[in-house]
């Protein structure tokens, strides 16, 4: 039986020390933060080669890349970084421009000011993963988050635009009672008035329904009508004055407030 001879392929690997890895996966210090802050504040936010190098001579084990820094700074320690729990106005953004834009996060970030590309990368697939444990009952795997992505985030969308209109009809709901409450019921029939105010150098305008006049009034003529009352404010009169017609001739077109 003749032999085989099987070849074997070289595959060249660049393992990376343990060294490495561990630079790499070293966590940021509050100290290491704040220095950065610092060389931001002198040198901008361009000059991220420089900014580690400085930051590597305060902190020799650290060995801060510029990416590194750049990451850090644009996703942690901005202050214009908006680290809020997401709004559902801001959810309903970031799913409607995903439907428009896809994974491009960067272009997504330009509508929600504050939210870095790395947190709404998050947020969108933390926000799958619920909806898809709920439609599944299971969590999910890598490979069907991706395989689904578009289904659920069209079912996510979905149902916050309903969320969102609930939400709009019970605010406004609310917001009528809250009116309302604010008027206090109307009296069925005018006020006491002061005795010695005259009425006859007056003209008002009339809304009601038929009520009993005060008695010091004479020769007015007034019709039932299906109206609301009208109270008016003024230093010239008493501190409530109920709307009446006067039957004269002059003050049959003309009304003064």
């Amino acid at each position: 039986m003749p032999l085989v001879s099987q070849t074997h392929k070289k595959v060249r690997s660049y393992p990376k020390s343990s060294k490495w890895r561990k630079d790499k996966r070293r966590p940021w210090t509050t100290k290491e933060d704040e220095n950065m802050r610092k060389l931001v504040e002198e040198h901008g936010t361009k000059q991220w080669t420089i900014i580690a190098e400085k930051l590597n001579e305060h902190f020799p084990n650290a060995t801060r890349t510029g990416k590194q820094c750049r990451e850090r700074w644009h996703n942690h320690l901005n202050p214009g970084i908006n680290k809020e729990n997401w709004t559902l106005e801001e959810e309903i953004t970031l799913f409607s421009m995903h439907a428009k834009f896809g994974n491009k996060w960067a272009e997504i970030s330009n509508y929600l000011a504050g939210r870095t590309d790395n947190s709404i990368k998050n947020h969108f697939y933390s926000t799958l993963r619920k909806q898809y444990r709920l439609v599944k009952g299971i969590d999910s795997t890598k490979d069907q988050l991706k395989k689904h992505s578009s289904q659920l985030a069209g079912n996510v969308l979905i149902g916050l635009k309903k969320k969102l209109k609930k939400r709009d009809e019970l605010e406004f709901t609310k917001s009528q009672e809250d009116f309302f409450d604010c008027f206090p019921a109307m009296p069925c029939s005018p006020p006491d008035f002061d005795e010695n105010f005259s009425y006859r150098e007056c003209e008002f305008l009339v809304l009601g329904h038929q009520i009993d006049l005060p008695p010091q009034i004479d020769n007015i003529v007034y019709e039932e009508a299906p109206m609301e009352f009208t109270w008016l404010e003024s230093s010239e009169f008493p501190e409530e004055v109920f709307l009446m017609p006067l039957n004269t001739p002059e003050n049959q077109t003309k009304f003064n407030h």
